[in-house]
C-alpha cells in the first residue's frame, strides 16, 4: 500500500520494499513456504501485514507471526480465497439463518480432469501440497459453517497419473466436531463426474451450492489445455473455475425445493477486502474475521492433515 500520489514501482530487493519507510503495509503474496519469512522481516520492520492465505505452513510458525504483531501492536490479517464468492456468501447465511437447522455432514469438492501446469504451487515443498495450496480456502469456508471445536483430522492422498509434479493426485480431508458434525473435503486432478462446490446436510434440509465446473470431453474444446502424453485428446478442467453461474439449491425435508438467490454482482473479493483493511488502519474499524484468530485453525488442520496423508490416515487431534 503506497502513500497517496505515489505511483507504484518496483524493486530489485525486496529487502528494499519491507524497509521503506514510506509504506505502511506489506502484503506478502510469495510462494507459500516463504510467508513465514517475509511476514517477519515485514513485521520487524513495523509494517502492518497482509498474507495470502495460507498463513504459513506450520502452526508454531503462526504463533511465532502473532506473536511478533501484537509485541508492535501491528495488525497482521491473512485474505483467504473464496470467503467472498457470492455463492458461498449466500450459502452461509442460509446456514446462519438455521434454514437447513443444524449443519451435520459437508462435502467440498474443488478440481476436476486437470494435467498439472508444473509451477510452483504443484511442488510440495514449496506450496506445501495440494491440500496447502488448494484446499485451505475449503478449510476456511467450513469452519466458518461448523462453529464447534475440531476435534479429529484424518486426509488421504493419491499419486498415481501426474509423476511430472510432487503435489497429490486427489487428496481428501475428513474433519470431525465436537457437535458430532463431520466435513469432507476433496481436492483433485482426477476427477471428471460433475460434483456440487459445497453440500451441507443439516436436522431440516440440505443447501447444494453447484458451479457448474468444466468436465472432461473426449476432444478438444476451443483454446482450452488439453492433456498430452498418454491422456492425450482429454480437455483439462480448469481447476475451480465455472462454466456458468453458480446455483443454490435449498431441499427441506418436508419436500420443498427452493432456488435462492445469489447477492448481486458488484465490488467484492479482494477489492471489498483491501477497502475494510483501509476502514481498519485509517478509521479503526474492526477487520473481523481476517485475524490470526481464524488464520490459525485453518493452519493446525491442514498440518495435520499433510501428516496424516504421509503417514497413512489415522485420526488425530490438531495442534
Amino acid at each position: 500500500m503506497h502513500s497517496a500520489g505515489r505511483l507504484p514501482h518496483r524493486v530489485e530487493d525486496p529487502d528494499d520494499l519491507v524497509n521503506d519507510p514510506e509504506l505502511a503495509v506489506v502484503v506478502v503474496a510469495t510462494p507459500t513456504h516463504t510467508h513465514l519469512e517475509w511476514a517477519g522481516r515485514a513485521l520487524e520492520a513495523g509494517k502492518h501485514v497482509v498474507v495470502q492465505a495460507p498463513l504459513c505452513l506450520a502452526t508454531p510458525d503462526a504463533d511465532q507471526l502473532a506473536a511478533l504483531a501484537a509485541e508492535r501492536n501491528l495488525l497482521l490479517a491473512v485474505y483467504p480465497q473464496g470467503r467472498a464468492d457470492p455463492g458461498y456468501r449466500a450459502l452461509h447465511a442460509a446456514v446462519g439463518r438455521g434454514a437447513i437447522g443444524e449443519p451435520l455432514r459437508l462435502a467440498l469438492h474443488r478440481g476436476g480432469l486437470r494435467r498439472p501446469a508444473g509451477t510452483w504451487r504443484d511442488d510440495e515443498r514449496i506450496s506445501g501440497g495440494q491440500l496447502y495450496e488448494r484446499g485451505a480456502a475449503g478449510v476456511d469456508q467450513v469452519l466458518a459453517l461448523v462453529d464447534e471445536p475440531v476435534e479429529w483430522v484424518s486426509a488421504s492422498e493419491l499419486k498415481r497419473v501426474w509423476y511430472h509434479v510432487s503435489n497429490a493426485d486427489h487428496s481428501q480431508l475428513l474433519l470431525g466436531f465436537a457437535n458430532g458434525a463431520q466435513a469432507q473435503i476433496t481436492v483433485s486432478d482426477l476427477t471428471v463426474a460433475v460434483r456440487p462446490c459445497i453440500e451441507v446436510l443439516g436436522s431440516a434440509g440440505t443447501l447444494i451450492l453447484d458451479d457448474a465446473p468444466a468436465v472432461a470431453n473426449p476432444e478438444p474444446f476451443g483454446d482450452e489445455p488439453v492433456v498430452s502424453g498418454r491422456h492425450a485428446g482429454r480437455r483439462a478442467a480448469q481447476d475451480d473455475a465455472a462454466d456458468g453461474p453458480a446455483s443454490l439449491l435449498l431441499a427441506t425435508y418436508d419436500g420443498v425445493r427452493t432456488r435462492l438467490p445469489l447477492p448481486a454482482p458488484g465490488p467484492g473479493g479482494a477489492a471489498a477486502f483491501y477497502r475494510d483493511l483501509a476502514d481498519c488502519l485509517v478509521s479503526g474499524w474492526p477487520l473481523v474475521g481476517y485475524g490470526i484468530e481464524a488464520a490459525r485453525p485453518v493452519v493446525a488442520v491442514l498440518e495435520a492433515a499433510v501428516r496424516l496423508a504421509a503417514s497413512g490416515g489415522a485420526q488425530v487431534v490438531p495442534l
